[in-house]
């Protein structure tokens, strides 16, 4: 991991790991009456935690797209060496609904649906978010069947914590799918942590 990182970017890492980045909500908690407001620095809108800071603050919103897009592309990558057809972003109808999932993989007589996510870890926040992507896009099986001319279809959801966790289950499917080796889990895992400090260094330290 000390590869893809500066030297000075490991203690603000190590920070993120063990929740000790110093938000508003923390500095609250010290009873220290300079730091009685919580609210957050940038939007103003809720309490400044740091799941607020890497999954929900508008103000870092284009950061945080940027870390999304950048798993998506390795993904899409990683998909094409081992042959699959990839399909980047279609827009697909569904009733009223227009669903715009990340990617769409064929090959043979299957077909998938990887909709890769980063959040922040937190009670069942990563299983959560799978299932999510599961309801969000299974109605799609009957499309994506015909357009590819596929036999069999699933919804594979990708979820990496923005503080670097790989929760197994969910990842599971994808990681056969896919033959993600341990190495290439491992590199998704730090493209999205990396993408976590940027955001972090621009949350704390631009204006806006």
């Amino acid at each position: 991991g000390r590869s893809w990182f500066k030297n000075n970017e490991i203690q603000t890492l190590l920070k993120l790991r063990t929740n000790t980045v110093a938000t508003r909500e923390a500095l609250a908690r010290t009873k220290d009456p300079a730091h009685s407001d919580a609210k957050c620095r940038r939007c103003q809108q809720t309490t400044e935690t740091l799941g607020h800071v890497l999954g929900a603050c508008y103000k870092v919103k284009d950061l945080r797209i940027k870390r999304h897009d950048r798993v998506v592309g390795m993904v899409q990558g990683i998909a094409r060496k081992r042959g699959w057809v990839v399909i980047r972003e279609p827009r697909l109808r569904l009733g009223k609904q227009l669903l715009i999932p990340d990617l769409v993989i064929s090959r043979g007589s299957e077909c998938h649906i990887i909709d890769p996510t980063v959040v922040y870890e937190k009670d069942q926040s990563l299983l959560n978010a799978s299932q999510n992507k599961i309801r969000k896009y299974k109605g799609l099986k009957s499309q994506l069947l015909t357009q590819c001319r596929a036999k069999t279809f699933s919804v594979l959801p990708l979820v990496i914590g923005a503080r670097g966790a790989w929760p197994k289950d969910p990842n599971e499917m994808l990681a056969k799918t896919l033959e993600l080796s341990k190495n290439a889990r491992k590199t998704l895992t730090w493209a999205a942590v990396a993408g976590s400090l940027e955001l972090c260094k621009a949350f704390f330290d631009r204006g806006f």
